[in-house]
């Protein structure tokens, strides 16, 4: 969650106590239909200045924390007190081998397996989400048609990979069939 990038203001034109009520609807919803949590992706000073530095997440979702150019990321309330992040972006000016122009950079806080394990948790939920292969390759196309750049589009292309479909091409994410395979 991040700054409203459109009209309505910084914080979505929400009061702290909406934005609350907000993302703890969100993450009732999505948890009673896939049994998962969320993983809350945000700033430090956007969660603080909308949701009043609420605590009210950090037991429920792993902290994906954008705070760039420092050594260490500044973490929202409840994680900076009680736990730490799993992912950290640490840069939008980074570079991707293939990719022109630049990308976003992200740390996991913790070993190649775990990583791997939550990966794989995540996309089989995914799929499992879907009804059929052809509604899954519908999905993943629209996320990359609607955010042709950053983690999304990519996670969407891996997917569409796993699923032997073909990745549309965007000025951001070109692929060839050396790549795809």
């Amino acid at each position: 969650i991040e700054p409203n990038p459109y009209s309505g203001g910084y914080c979505y034109g929400l009061s702290t106590a909406s934005m609350r009520n907000w993302i703890l609807d969100f993450y009732n919803t999505y948890k009673s239909r896939t049994s998962r949590d969320v993983v809350i992706y945000t700033t430090a000073s956007w969660w603080n200045s909308c949701t009043g530095s609420w605590t009210g997440m950090y037991t429920r979702s792993p902290l994906w924390v954008a705070h760039w150019g420092v050594h260490t990321p500044t973490r929202p309330a409840g994680w900076a007190q009680y736990s730490t992040w799993t992912f950290w972006q640490y840069t939008s000016s980074g570079t991707v081998s293939g990719i022109s122009g630049n990308v976003d950079r992200n740390k996991f806080n913790g070993d190649r397996s775990r990583l791997i394990a939550m990966y794989w948790r995540m996309s089989q939920l995914a799929d499992r989400f879907l009804s059929d292969r052809d509604s899954a390759v519908e999905y993943y196309t629209k996320l990359i048609e609607i955010a042709p750049t950053g983690h999304k589009a990519y996670q969407s292309a891996l997917a569409l990979q796993r699923l032997g479909a073909p990745v549309p091409e965007t000025e951001f994410f070109k692929m060839d069939a050396a790549d795809a395979g």
